[in-house]
């Protein structure tokens, strides 16, 4: 199970982790900007029989920054992909991306490549000794810990910003 929650911290549901977005959005959805999506997370599937509630909430709390990362990955493509199609037509004014929105996009870039790298060091950890008994999800925690909180605080920035209209 180890190996698809490093799928899911990198934003890539699966059967086992599951993307779940609410149908309405929350008071703080609404108060961060009518016009953004409810925010989702990647959760472990509800159905899957994990005797542990605790191991279940574990599980749930690590693999909810996969959302976060998702989220903020599209963004840097997004405002990458539109400087890329600025450049083609340098006379077409409306299409000119905001150069705060790439300043954070590069920004998020770097973080998110850290964010990657950590992931990376977990994924070979756990291959390093593949008879060694499972890695226990503190251990993940501890890899992961500056990121289970930045990743989230990231994503709200994000969506403040994008909520506000700010270019």
């Amino acid at each position: 199970m180890l190996h698809e929650l490093l799928l899911a911290l990198l934003g890539h549901p699966g059967d086992i982790f599951v993307l779940h977005i609410p149908t309405q959005p929350t008071d703080a959805d609404k108060s961060a900007g009518g016009n953004l999506p409810p925010r989702g997370s990647i959760q472990l599937a509800p159905d899957l029989p994990i005797a542990e509630v605790s191991e279940r909430h574990r599980l749930n709390e690590i693999a909810s920054i996969g959302y976060d990362y998702y989220v903020l990955e599209r963004f840097v493509e997004e405002e990458h992909d539109s400087a890329f199609t600025a450049l083609g037509d340098p006379k077409d004014a409306t299409n000119t991306p905001s150069l705060y929105r790439r300043a954070l996009a590069t920004g998020l870039q770097e973080v998110l490549h850290k964010y990657s790298t950590a992931v990376l060091r977990v994924e070979q950890e756990i291959l390093r000794d593949p008879g060694a008994p499972s890695m226990p999800l503190s251990r993940v925690q501890y890899h992961l810990h500056d990121f289970l909180v930045l990743l989230p605080a990231l994503h709200q920035l994000l969506r403040e910003v994008l909520g506000g209209g700010l270019r």
